[in-house]
């Protein structure tokens, strides 16, 4: 598989930030302090169920797939991080191993606030040497909110335009517009998509305007209507697309509130008919004592019958911390509900294992489908991921399939220079973990250029530097404190290198 299927157009452009196939945490998330908390927890105003209704007004739980609650979320800017992804090396997995490849490595680089304002990917192209593919750039306005994101393209000797998004707020610093627009074959820009948000004077978004270009001008396509209870909730969200003289109601959605207006305790999807609003699926939540959402029960509409029919059912296991610990779903078949499939974690040490189960009825026993594997540093930074690795029944082992990815994850201190990915980083070998006054290897170094090595412990001091000439092997030549640093090699004040490594004594 080439490496422009691997990073398809689709995934480099319409993902804000890199999110590593199925499970990576976006960086804007890690640095906005993601939490969990129970869901009477009045900091929650995120509307995590319908993404294109954010709003600082809604409390309703997550989609079902998720058990993370975000909280202290109450704008666009971004909080400083201690650290940051400096850079990543991701590539597939080899089928019916554990083994995985490096096809490509991605560097972030961040402003002194902490922003992230470019993410530049290289693919390999002769084993070990990596060229430029693809850039994304942010821009920010004076409140660190972003208003550009921009794609690009190498061309093989510079960056090209492709793909562009653009974000206006209001005189509140609400988003008001949405727009993108993409390059053309002929160079020119041309406009594709706009949605425009009106508030009311609460500050809840009340209609929500789609549209699309047609030739020369913007031509409406679709309207969502929102309402809201009395303490700023949602209660009602109407989807209307237009007809060429007027709009015209898809469906109806209703969110079911406590008697107080503030737990969410149900939902109801309907579409509209001649005879009015029918229904089609409704889901009812539960919680526990700590206000965490524990389950969802969901029922389908029955025309035939004219009643509700149980579908399934979830239910969400949490520790007394509000640690997710993991989910499982039944099915309701003829009278009764079935068990079908689960997800629950495992740690290692320093390694998780989140592992997907499906039911075996015949067996009546759970057997495993594939796994998810996450490990995290000491100051609680995600370095490595891997997945989906599917379970061997035959020998109860662990492999690889074609659909199995791997990324390992660097973090720097923020006050720390990023790896410059316009130049090509040098190869060099040394043990990990690393002992003092072992070689270090760099066949890349030029002879009679000059080199900085520099050693920076987790807190972001540099507790070591020497200066060595290109061509030879050097080493670490004082005894430190055992634990993690990063060691990094300058060229003229430009990072050529920069690795994690160990110090064992």
């Amino acid at each position: 598989m080439s490496f422009k299927m691997l990073l398809s157009d689709t995934f480099q452009k319409w993902s804000p930030l890199f999110l590593v196939w199925l499970f990576l945490i976006p960086p804007e998330f890690v640095q906005a302090q993601l939490g969990l908390a129970g869901r009477n927890n009045t900091g929650f105003r995120l509307n995590l169920l319908r993404s294109e209704v954010i709003t600082p007004h809604g409390q309703q739980p997550p989609y079902e797939w998720s058990a993370v609650y975000l909280r202290n979320i109450t704008s666009n800017v971004q909080p400083k991080a201690t650290f940051v992804l400096d850079s990543s090396v991701c590539g597939y997995g080899v089928p019916n191993t554990s083994d995985f490849g490096e096809e490509f490595k991605i560097y972030y680089s961040y402003d002194n606030q902490g922003q992230l304002r470019e993410i530049v990917f290289r693919q390999e192209g002769s084993p070990g040497a990596y060229e430029n593919y693809s850039r994304k750039t942010y821009t920010y306005d004076s409140e660190g909110k972003r208003t550009n994101y921009l794609y690009q393209l190498w061309n093989g000797s510079a960056w090209e335009d492709d793909y562009e998004e653009q974000i206006t707020y209001n005189g509140n610093g609400k988003q008001e517009g949405f727009m993108i627009r993409e390059k053309g074959m002929s160079g020119q820009w041309n406009n594709l998509f706009r949605q425009m948000r009106n508030y009311d004077t609460a500050g809840n978004v009340i209609e929500v305007l789609s549209a699309r270009w047609n030739n020369n001008a913007w031509q409406d396509t679709a309207r969502k209507e929102i309402l809201y209870n009395s303490i700023g909730f949602y209660t009602e969200l109407f989807d209307e697309t237009w007809n060429g003289s007027g709009w015209d109601t898809l469906s109806k959605e209703t969110a079911v509130y406590d008697n107080l207006g503030m737990i969410w305790e149900g939902y109801l999807f309907q579409t509209k008919t001649q005879n009015g609003f029918e229904g089609v699926v409704r889901e009812g939540y539960q919680y526990d004592t700590y206000g965490f959402w524990t389950g969802m029960t969901r029922q389908l509409w029955d025309n035939a019958g004219g009643s509700w029919e149980n579908d399934l059912k979830e239910t969400y296991e949490y520790n007394r911390s509000g640690v997710w610990l993991g989910w499982a779903q039944e099915t309701y078949q003829d009278t009764g509900w079935v068990n079908h499939i689960r997800q629950f974690y495992k740690k290692s040490g320093a390694i998780r294992q989140d592992l997907m189960q499906d039911w075996d009825t015949m067996a009546g026993a759970w057997n495993d489908r594939f796994r998810m594997l996450t490990q995290y540093d000491s100051n609680g930074n995600l370095i490595q991921e891997a997945g989906i690795q599917s379970r061997d029944g035959n020998n109860s082992t662990w492999g690889n399939t074609e659909k199995s990815r791997r990324c390992l994850h660097s973090w720097s201190p923020i006050n720390a220079t990023s790896l410059d990915p316009q130049l090509p980083e040098l190869s060099c070998t040394l043990a990990n973990p690393y002992r003092v006054y072992e070689p270090i290897s760099c066949e890349s170094m030029e002879q009679g250029k000059q080199y900085d090595v520099r050693l920076m412990d987790m807190q972001g001091r540099t507790v070591y530097q020497k200066s060595v000439p290109g061509g030879d092997v050097f080493s670490v030549d004082r005894t430190l404190p055992t634990g993690i640093y990063h060691l990094s090699i300058y060229e003229n004040q430009q990072m050529r290198f920069l690795r994690k490594i160990v110090i064992n004594h």
